[in-house]
């Protein structure tokens, strides 16, 4: 829990409760008859089943919102980078949300546009834009603040302010590399200087939002967090057996398959570690699977498991030894540094994008991306069991400190639904259930 729960020894509720309850208790003093609904529109063009990290980072959000007693509606796309995965059109999830997915082009036609910025939002915006728009126009009264994810739901957001005047949360997910003057740079702080806080995931990702000629005071960070209880450490020699790879050295790789994520990294590693008796393990898919397939059928210390779901992946995870992150390109946030670390694996990572940021040298090796960096470090890990055993306990703890749910704090700040600089833990004025039910 992020804040003490009711019914503990102090009696206290967390803010976030606090709010709900002074929300509710408001609208019941305005309409005694009927108690409205309030809460938070999320805008994310790629949402679960569509798989990737901020598919996975806003189910973690709308969960905790969800237990939070805080109304939440998604807008979103059926999946359009996931090739074989459909939701449903509408989707109620636990008590407090609802989800529309409308269906789109897909074919991984975003991947194909990210270099033609503007062609990309007008693959991903209008058709968001008009169901955000007619939702708002039935439920504004309703609506506290709009949550939207990366720049082209931004740019939504923005455009539905202009009409409702709702206030929008931005979180960016990635690397831009922004020039400041640039016509990408200027076209980016149209879209953000209304939003009432702009959060980053790290301060290689600040510095670049920066560059679009934002003010700082809008420009915060919020650190990822994943669910510590699920990914946790399990009985390794189970997950060994349960994939056939008993008392195998094991080096886990998942993520999406494709060429910027250090797939062929991974392919020429097998073949160098094969002599060693080292495994690779790789689960996820893209458009190099084809690839890696046939790399498995000719390497039998390659072991493709394909796509795993999220609520599996602990098993992957605690069946490896050490944990590879072997990507070409500056990553926004790697989530697979976070759910490895809680699993309690060590990480041998590229040092690119905000990854340094993640860890320290007590739970992982940073190196160039380069076959024979890679092959060096894991190696160092393989001949050195005590240093192995040590990082393993140490990425946990550091994981659990550094990466849990309280970090759900600042975007919550952000919403206003907490004071801004208070800390977890805290209490609006030592408020009390007694009080708020007055």
């Amino acid at each position: 829990m992020l804040w003490d729960p009711p019914g503990t020894a102090s009696g206290q509720l967390d803010p976030v409760e606090i709010f709900c309850l002074l929300e509710k208790k408001k609208h019941k003093v305005a309409q005694p008859r009927e108690t409205k609904e309030f809460g938070v529109l999320v805008i994310c063009p790629f949402f679960s089943p569509n798989v990737g990290g901020v598919e996975t980072r806003f189910d973690n959000i709308v969960h905790y919102l969800d237990r939070k007693g805080i109304t939440t509606w998604v807008q979103t796309y059926q999946p359009i980078t996931s090739a074989g995965v459909l939701g449903k059109a509408y989707e109620r999830r636990g008590r407090n949300v609802e989800i529309w997915r409308t269906r789109w082009i897909g074919g991984d036609l975003f991947h194909r546009l990210l270099k033609y910025p503007v062609l990309d939002a007008l693959y991903l915006c209008p058709l968001l834009f008009l169901k955000c728009f007619w939702f708002l126009f039935k439920n504004h009264s309703r609506v506290k603040v709009i949550h939207a994810a990366g720049f082209n739901a931004a740019l939504i957001a923005r455009l539905l302010y202009y009409v409702f005047r709702i206030p929008y949360v931005v979180t960016i997910h990635a690397l831009y590399s922004l020039e400041p003057q640039s016509k990408t740079s200027l076209s980016a702080k149209w879209i953000l200087k209304r939003a009432r806080k702009i959060l980053a995931l790290s301060h290689t990702s600040r510095r670049d939002i920066l560059n679009c000629g934002v003010s700082a005071q809008i420009v915060g960070i919020h650190t990822n967090w994943i669910d510590v209880d699920h990914f946790r450490p399990l009985n390794k020699e189970i997950s060994k057996k349960a994939l056939g790879l008993e008392g195998k050295f094991v080096v886990v790789m998942v993520g999406r398959l494709k060429r910027i994520k250090g797939v062929s990294i991974v392919i020429e590693l097998a073949r160098r570690l094969e002599k060693h008796g080292i495994v690779m393990l790789v689960a996820g898919d893209g458009d190099m699977r084809e690839e890696v397939l046939t790399a498995a059928q000719e390497m039998a210390n390659l072991v493709y498991v394909g796509r795993v779901r999220n609520t599996e992946l602990p098993e992957i995870y605690s069946a490896g030894d050490v944990s590879l992150v072997p990507s070409v390109y500056p990553e926004g946030f790697a989530r697979v540094v976070l759910e490895s670390l809680g699993c309690g694996l060590p990480v041998v990572a590229s040092n690119v994008g905000c990854i340094p940021e993640q860890v320290d040298e007590g739970c992982g090796i940073l190196v160039e991306p380069k076959v024979g960096n890679f092959e060096e470090a894991i190696l160092t890990l393989y001949n050195a069991p005590d240093r192995l055993k040590k990082m393993s306990a140490y990425a946990r703890r550091f994981c659990c400190r550094r990466y849990s749910a309280k970090n759900m704090h600042s975007i919550l700040e952000a919403y206003g639904f907490i004071p801004e600089g208070s800390k977890p833990g805290s209490t609006q004025g030592g408020l009390r259930l007694e009080a708020l039910l007055d």
